[in-house]
């Protein structure tokens, strides 16, 4: 896809894993629904980090492992009354997840500070809801790195 941006667009756009900076150069640094698929998270953040420009900011998106969602989707699996039922050979892709306070310590751990976050939802009347309650089943977060 960051190919096919640079080329039909013109907008220069870098694969995150494989994009390799010499001095940071952006003003921001957005992952929607990245961090979560990438198996070492502070790597990543301090990547982030090495490609923001002082007083740059990260916007991540991620899925609230604290929703609302989440938390019945649990309690319905340890009750045995809804539980998801994989293939032998599933895989899941996601190799972390955050609630607020794991991002947050793993902001403390890579140099950045929490701004703003909010839960949110796809549907405009729950989105408002979560917004004021901080239980939708994603967060985003604006970050800027430390100075």
């Amino acid at each position: 896809m960051a190919k096919k941006v640079t080329e039909e667009l013109g907008i220069e756009v870098a694969n995150f894993p494989e994009y390799k900076n010499i001095t940071p150069e952006f003003d921001v640094v957005s992952l929607r629904h990245v961090l979560e698929h990438l198996p070492d998270s502070i790597a990543a953040m301090n990547k982030i980090s090495g490609l923001l420009k002082n007083k740059g900011f990260a916007i991540i998106e991620v899925p609230n492992i604290e929703s609302i969602v989440m938390k019945f989707q649990r309690f319905f699996n340890r009750i045995n009354i809804i539980k998801k039922k994989y293939s032998a050979n599933y895989v899941s892709g996601h190799c972390n997840e955050f609630g607020i306070e794991a991002f947050k310590n793993l902001l403390q751990k890579t140099g950045f500070c929490l701004i703003e976050w909010e839960t949110y939802s796809k549907k405009p009347i729950s989105n408002f809801i979560y917004n004021k309650i901080k239980t939708g089943a994603h967060m985003r977060c604006l970050i800027p790195k430390k100075d």
